[in-house]
Parts: C-alpha cells; structure tokens; sequence
C-alpha cells in the first residue's frame, strides 16, 4: 500500500495546513448554510403560527345611536324614550372544539417543518461527504498520476540510453513521451476536479471567494457500527419518515375539523344604552347563530373531501417514502459489501501484482532482456489498478454517506 501512504504523506504536508475532518467541515455547514437556516426559519415561522390558530377572535366594540324622527347623529335624546345612545362588545366563539382542532392542524405542519428541517441537514450533510469524498478522491488520483510521471521519467532515461548505445529504436523515446503528455493531460483534467469540489465545499459552507483552499484528510476505508437491522429500525425513525407521519397526523385532525365544521358558531353582544333624561338606561345581551346547514353542499361537504384525500394523499405518500428509503438504503448497502470486497481484491491481489509486474519488467528491460513495450503494458496496468483503487473506495464512503444520510448512523 505504498501508494496509500505517500498520499497521506503529501496530503498533510499539501499547503502548511493541517487536514479538516469532515464532521468539522459538516458542523461549519450547519451553522452558516442559508438553504438549512432557511429551513429553520420556515420551522419557527410554522411553530408560531400555532397560538393563533387556536385563538379566538378579535372582540369588536360596538358604538350606537338611536333616534326617533330626528336622523342627524346624536341628536334626539330629549323627551323620547325610544332614543339612546350605547356602547357594547362583541365575540364570536367557534363551536366547542373547533379552536383546539385549528391549533391541532397548525401543530401538524410545524412538527414537519421541524423535521423537514431535520431532513436539511442531512441531506446538507450528505453534500458537504460527497464534495469531501470528491476532494479527497481527486487528491488521491493526484498522488498516483506525479508518483507514476517518476516512475515513466526513469523508464525514459532507459530508454534514452538504449537509444544512444543502439540497443533499442528511438519509438522506444517517443512513446514515453508522449505517455508523459498524456499524464499532463489527466493531471490538468485532475485539477479541474479538485477546483470543482473546493468550489462546492465553499459554497456549502457559505464560504467567502477568498478563503483558503480546503485540505481534506487522507482517503481511507471506514465501515458501519451497526447491523442491517438496526439500520432499518434507524431508518423509520429519519426526519423524512417523521415529516411524512406529521402531515398525516395535521391531515387526520384536519378531516376532523371539516367534520366539525357542520356544527354552527356563536356570538355574544352586550350593550349599555344612555336614554334621554328622566328615561331609565337599558341592558341588552344578545345571542347569535351562524347557520352552516344553508351551505352545505357548497362549503361544508366539498371541504370535508377536500381534507379526506389530503389525508389519503399524506398516508399514500408515507407508504411511497417508507418503500422508497429501504430502496435506498439497501442498494447503499449493497453497493458498499460490494466496494469492500473490490478494495480486499485490490489491496490484496491486483495492486502488490501489478506494482511488482511493473517493477519487474522496468528491471528486465534496464538489463535488456526485455522490451520497452511490455514495460508500457506492464506500467499502463499499475496505474489503472491504482486509480480503480482509489475510485472504488471512493465509491465506497460515497454509499456509506447515503447510509448515514438516511438512518442517521455514522460510519467510522
């Protein structure tokens, strides 16, 4: 694994800088990202929207004038009984249980606001891995492509020196040239992936343009703590789940209120009226009824199925979100057994062979028993092991990623 821990040697000395862990950087996103602090605000804006739902309404004052054969305003008061001027409130009071069920629905959609924000920061953190896992992953592919122009220079001064002495043709020269030019090549495509993933990274973090330029820890294996039944059970209880079950339970209590609807609400007025002297004053307490049955068919029974498929729609939807996230979760599983299996092929077979091959052949044919050619093949074949290595374990913390993502358990 010497490929392994020259990178890790290069990354720590890259840039005087010391490496950053990933829950670090995925801290950082938490606290300054404005997608996850959006979300939170819409989290706040909702929980507070409770206590007015379940409020009732604003009392009205209520000022009059009654005059007999008179029509100016506040004229009259004299010599007529019948003549008044009062003063009253009045409040209107929802049928019992209504303002409960009102404040219930508002309460729904803040529990899934909560958890949608929940949600965010996941999937926050599952982008700040994935930006991570590309960095390290192309730093990696780095190391490999300078450690192999080394390997190709010295293959070249052979080759020179066959060249010179008549022991081997001058193609020998140019083809190791021109492998040298297409490791340029692949070095420059190379570094447009590492300014692609510190672009993102720094965007995530809500990062200024001028910022330093981010150094990720060395690229290493890391397994789950937690079997594929725990993961399950995790995976139920993940804020995308418990969003879903939010808005079902708001759905529910909503039907309920349609249905509660039909049942009519109340007002009560008081008024205290000033008579014209000599009269005595009078006290009025009045009662009133709205009368739903009037609009049933228009309002009341429209609204009620309304709010019965929102809440077959929010059961649906759980039901699709539960099949959906065990999907997920198990071709994340699938695909990282299989990465682990790959990366024990790779660290135990195909790299120490073809470094040796290589290794090898380059010492056969600086001797001259063999040719430049097989040397070529031989070094085309380490460098492609070496890169599907670090491509596979990329792709192996990028489905672990996704693991934790969804259930919440990290991976160590």
């Amino acid at each position: 694994m010497r490929v392994f821990w020259l990178f890790c040697a290069l990354s720590v000395a890259a840039l005087g800088q010391a490496p950053i862990p990933l829950a670090q950087l995925q801290a950082e996103a938490r606290a300054h990202n404005p997608g996850l602090q959006a979300a939170r605000q819409q989290w706040r804006a909702a929980q507070a929207a409770i206590a007015p739902a379940g409020a009732l309404p604003d009392p009205s004052a209520v000022v009059q004038q009654m005059t007999v054969a008179v029509p100016a305003p506040f004229t009259g008061l004299r010599g007529n009984m019948m003549s008044a001027i009062g003063v009253g409130a009045m409040q209107a009071l929802p049928y019992p249980g209504k303002l409960k069920l009102r404040a219930g629905v508002a309460r729904g959609q803040a529990q899934a606001q909560r958890q949608h924000w929940e949600q965010a920061a996941r999937q926050l953190d599952l982008q700040v891995a994935g930006a991570y896992i590309g960095l390290q992953q192309s730093r990696a592919l780095e190391t490999v492509l300078r450690q192999q122009q080394q390997v190709l220079a010295l293959a070249e001064k052979l080759a020179e020196v066959h060249y010179r002495t008549a022991q081997g043709p001058q193609a020998d020269v140019l083809e190791a040239q021109l492998q040298q030019t297409t490791l340029l090549r692949d070095l420059d495509s190379n570094q447009e992936m590492q300014q692609a993933a510190q672009a993102e990274l720094q965007a995530l973090l809500n990062r200024p343009a001028s910022t330093p330029a981010i150094v990720p820890e060395p690229l290493h294996e890391t397994r789950l703590p937690a079997a594929a039944a725990q993961l399950a059970a995790a995976l139920a209880a993940s804020p995308a789940q418990a969003a879903q079950r939010a808005r079902l339970q708001g759905a529910e209590t909503a039907v309920a209120l349609a249905r509660k609807n039909f049942k009519p609400d109340f007002t009560v007025q008081y008024m205290f009226e000033e008579t014209a002297s000599g009269f005595p004053d009078r006290y009025e307490l009045s009662l009133g009824m709205t009368l739903p049955w009037f609009h049933r068919r228009s309002r009341q029974e429209p609204e009620l199925e309304q709010a019965a498929a929102e809440r077959l729609a929010a059961q649906a939807g759980l039901e699709e979100l539960a099949q959906q996230q065990r999907y997920q979760l198990t071709r994340a599983l699938l695909e990282a057994q299989n990465e682990t299996r790959l990366l024990t092929i790779d660290q135990q077979g195909a790299l120490p062979q073809a470094q040796a091959a290589a290794q090898a052949t380059l010492t056969a044919y600086g001797s001259g028993k063999s040719d430049f050619n097989s040397y070529l093949t031989a070094w085309r074949e380490t460098l492609a092991v070496e890169q599907q290595y670090w491509n596979t374990l990329a792709a192996h913390e990028t489905a672990l990623a996704t693991v934790t993502e969804l259930t919440g358990v990290k991976h160590e």
